[in-house]
């Protein structure tokens, strides 16, 4: 596979414009008249269509030959386009990932891509701008800004404040092996199977209420959290509430730092993710051994959320 990491690089310097010309002024700023809702209920914003688009137009020039889209284009039907897509490059994107906390004004915000080939996941770009803070010309700058490059094959690294110099190589060796160690997970049982949520944190040493992807992705890779298991259910019973455009850099990033992410279908080791699917469930964690733990856990508490749905 051609190596993409300077288009990987050049796509988060494109993040970090885009946040810091569509984002940061809007932060916490929205009127009522640029809140708007999908189909199934969920928000989105003049933000999110201002920032999509402005991703867009500049990853085409950055990948030239792939099919390039985000959240807002594709979210109300997304298998047509995921079934012409499977034998080719996508750009993918969630603009602003976790709208509610942005139109909040709080920073558990994030920015999203993908690249995938062939069905593959093989870069991925996780972005935290958090707040805007005025420079000496009073031009808002991004303030908590973690950046997070996967390439597959590769790596995954992470630099603040815009320094590709001062680049971190992430590994999630040495966390701890099981929820008896204490490991920190995050439940996310919503919609359908929100009854499970309180069942599954019961009793969990380390139990943290999951946010948003990018959120909780970044800090399983920064090391404030050790696992995610998301079970969102579907929406009008056949889209599944993880979509590519949520989680595939975030499986991608988790698995090249060292990390196990997959179905929890069929046993400990679960099944392999598939980037071009909305999937229901999905679980994310720093060890192979410490997602078996939790796909233990859950399938003694709760074993419905270890088969697929029907």
């Amino acid at each position: 596979m051609r190596h993409i990491t300077g288009a990987l690089q050049n796509l988060a310097a494109l993040f970090r414009q885009v946040a810091r010309e569509e984002l940061l002024h809007r932060h916490g700023r929205l009127r009522a008249d640029q809140i708007h809702q999908h189909s199934d209920g969920s928000f989105f914003t003049e933000a999110d269509l201002i920032s999509e688009k402005r991703l867009i137009e500049g990853a085409v020039s950055l990948f030239p030959d792939a099919i390039v889209t985000g959240e807002e284009e594709i979210s109300e039907d997304p298998y047509p386009f995921f079934a012409r897509a499977q034998d080719k490059t996508v750009v993918i994107f969630d603009p602003i990932d976790g709208t509610g906390a942005f139109k909040r004004g709080e920073d558990r915000y994030g920015m999203l891509g993908a690249v995938i080939k062939n069905g593959q996941t093989v870069g991925g770009v996780i972005y935290t701008p958090g707040h805007g803070v005025a420079d000496e010309s009073g031009i808002l700058q991004p303030e908590k800004d973690i950046m997070i490059i996967a390439e597959k094959g590769r790596g995954c690294w992470m630099y603040e404040k815009g320094d590709k110099k001062n680049a971190v190589r992430l590994s999630l060796s040495g966390r701890p092996l099981s929820l008896k160690d204490h490991a920190k997970i995050a439940f996310a049982c919503r919609n359908q199977d929100a009854v499970y949520h309180d069942i599954l944190a019961q009793d969990v040493a380390g139990y943290m209420r999951c946010g948003n992807a990018s959120h909780d992705y970044t800090m399983i890779l920064t090391g404030a959290c050790d696992a995610a298991f998301y079970s969102e259910g579907f929406v009008n019973d056949s889209i599944g509430r993880s979509p590519p455009w949520d989680h595939a850099a975030g499986i991608l990033a988790i698995q090249e730092a060292g990390g196990y992410a997959g179905l929890p279908y069929h046993g400990r080791d679960g099944v392999p993710y598939m980037p071009l699917a909305c999937h229901d469930r999905l679980l994310a964690a720093s060890t192979k051994t410490l997602f078996r733990s939790v796909y233990s856990h859950i399938a003694a508490r709760a074993p419905a959320l270890t088969k697929p749905r029907l």
